[in-house]
């Protein structure tokens, strides 16, 4: 009973907001292994999906082999990411860090628009997270050939603004409506 009125209570996009706000801390607190460190983390995220993938094959009755076939690639992918993660940390993840801001902007524009028609007088705090998330995105695709100190600085940042903006938008809305 308590963890039932524990889960309903729980906002999970406000906690994945202190999440990646803390973990913009970290990035402009330690901007040079960053981007690294947030590689490996993705390959070990791979790694326990591996693990979830093949749980899931060897439980179930009907041995479905797209099961172990997603579990292979996904255990591929984590050993490359781990076996050439500066080359990732500088080159790719920066360009998937660029368009998750974009689409995250994207997707923060139209809950603005939400808000403005249900009547919120803060209707326009998302819309100040989606600038902000547009123009690192801009400075990332525009500094492609910068260092991972330069960019892992810029998602800090991101983080940082877009999360905390994120936070407070989320109290001021529960507030008002």
């Amino acid at each position: 009973m308590a963890t039932e009125k524990w889960s309903s209570n729980v906002n999970y996009p406000l906690i994945l907001n202190v999440i990646f706000f803390i973990f913009g801390l970290v990035l402009v607190i330690s901007p040079k292994s960053g981007l690294v460190n947030l590689t490996v983390i993705l390959a070990i995220c791979l790694l326990c999906f591996t693990l979830i993938l093949v749980g899931i094959f060897l439980a179930n009755q009907r041995r479905n082999e797209l099961l172990l076939l997603s579990a292979a690639g996904a255990l591929i992918l984590a050993i490359l990411m781990l076996y050439f993660r500066e080359p990732i940390a500088t080159v790719i993840l920066p360009v998937i860090a660029g368009v998750w801001m974009a689409l995250s902007a994207l997707l923060t524009i139209v809950a603005a628009l939400k808000y403005k028609k249900y009547g919120s007088i803060f209707w326009w705090l998302p819309l100040v997270a989606a600038l902000v998330a547009i123009v690192l995105a801009l400075l990332i695709f525009f500094n492609l050939g910068a260092t991972a100190t330069l960019l892992s600085v810029l998602l800090g940042i991101y983080f940082l603004v877009f999360n905390a903006i994120r936070i407070g938008e989320w109290y001021t809305i529960k507030r008002t409506m």
